[in-house]
């Protein structure tokens, strides 16, 4: 049973606790995969919208601390937003 059941906690948690993960885990998994077609990068967005939806649904004492500490969890997203276009910079 989720903790959340407001749309409010939905709009304001779920969802983006959701692209967070999902991002986090595709990025993750697509650059252990450097080579890839595109089933199985089909397969990496199943495999990162599963897990992270598993994440969400089931770490109830995270989700506490993140529903507490919304400027942690922001500050966390974009981090990792900063590290994305700094990697893809890089990259380049």
């Amino acid at each position: 049973m989720p903790i959340f059941l407001d749309p409010q906690g939905i709009l304001l948690f779920d969802i983006p606790l959701f692209l967070f993960l999902f991002g986090l885990l595709f990025l993750i998994v697509r650059l252990v995969f450097r080579q890839y077609d595109p089933i199985l990068g089909t397969g990496i967005a199943a495999f990162a919208g599963g897990a992270a939806f598993i994440i969400v649904r089931s770490q109830f004492e995270i989700q506490r601390w993140l529903w507490f500490n919304q400027s942690i969890f922001w500050g966390l997203v974009v981090l990792v937003f900063i590290g994305i276009v700094v990697y893809w910079m890089l990259r380049v």
